[in-house]
């Protein structure tokens, strides 16, 4: 926080812009303007700590992920992603030969429920349980405020919920510490993402626990930023001792942006990853074995990189 006596001036040619919101820093308020500069080509004006008060005129933030966004005529609104409620993430098939990948789009209307899902990478027999199982879920919707234009009534108007896209993920692995040949479908790419949903281009797969005694389930939500990056992964349902692998390999995933009005915003993705109890096949050709084995571990498979294109 700077000090009281301290001025903040961003550099542009001179319209006035909204305060900054109540509770921001001077150095929060600088990072939103130029933002907003850049968009609009909008002037800025000149802050001090008189700004940040409590008045009717501030703005305060929407709950989550919330983007300030400017239209193409130069209207100013706050945008908040839509947010997982509730709703069960599917079983695991029994005894799965094979994992897969499967990204399904989600479009979640105002009252928050799901209206439709887009299969945009399938893997059977992933794809039919988690399709099942997100057509149940339900959502704090997506939230749009429009700010207060200069010479308008400075009374904070309330936001109202949006229908937007969300994206979900399916990571299932396979159940072989050793790569053996593929056996099982491979991944397929059905259908093109829309523009508004965030859409992952690079995913990681997790390590598995050699050490585990039974399959999992780690649902995990990621908060992606306006480079497409994420920068936050909080397990919503948890099946240890897998959650921490699943958080790292959900913290390296790479994504292209979500949009609205054509320009980047922050979001929501949530992802499903599932690991089945892990068997080491024997280089020579031996039977598969449950492990922890007696007297030792083989390796771990380590993570790997799959980019979409």
């Amino acid at each position: 926080m700077m000090k009281p006596a301290n001025v903040l001036c961003l550099l542009a040619l001179g319209l006035p812009m909204a305060a900054p919101a109540f509770g921001q820093s001077l150095a929060d308020a600088a990072l939103k303007q130029e933002e907003v500069r850049k968009a609009v080509n909008a002037p800025a004006r000149t802050y001090t700590k008189a700004d940040l008060k409590d008045s009717p005129g501030d703005v305060l933030p929407l709950p989550g992920a919330t983007t300030l966004v400017a239209a193409a005529d130069g209207t100013l609104f706050d945008f908040s992603p839509a947010r997982y409620r509730d709703g069960a993430v599917p079983a695991l098939p029994v005894l799965p030969i094979s994992g897969g990948q499967v990204l399904l789009e989600l479009t979640v209307g105002r009252d928050g429920r799901v209206t439709t899902v887009k299969p945009l990478r399938t893997t059977a027999p992933f794809t039919d349980l988690l399709v099942d199982a997100v057509g149940r879920w339900s959502f704090f919707p997506a939230e749009k405020r429009v700010r207060p234009k200069p010479g308008e009534d400075a009374v904070p108007k309330p936001p109202e919920p949006v229908e937007s896209t969300v994206l979900v993920a399916g990571q299932f692995r396979a159940p072989a510490l050793m790569n053996t040949g593929t056996v099982g479908e491979l991944p397929k790419a059905v259908a093109s993402a829309s523009a508004e949903a965030p859409l992952a281009l690079t995913t990681i797969e997790p390590s598995h626990v050699i050490s585990a005694l039974s399959p999992g389930l780690v649902f995990v939500q990621t908060k992606i930023d306006q480079r497409g990056a994420v920068t936050d992964a909080n397990v919503l349902q948890s099946a240890p001792p897998y959650d921490d692998v699943a958080q790292a390999a959900a913290r390296e995933w790479k994504f292209l942006p979500a949009r609205v009005d054509g320009l980047s915003v922050e979001a929501f993705a949530y992802i499903v990853f599932g690991f089945p109890l892990p068997v080491f096949v024997s280089p020579d050709g031996g039977p598969p074995t449950t492990l922890p084995l007696p007297g030792g571990s083989p390796p771990s498979a380590s993570s790997t990189s799959t980019s979409n294109p």
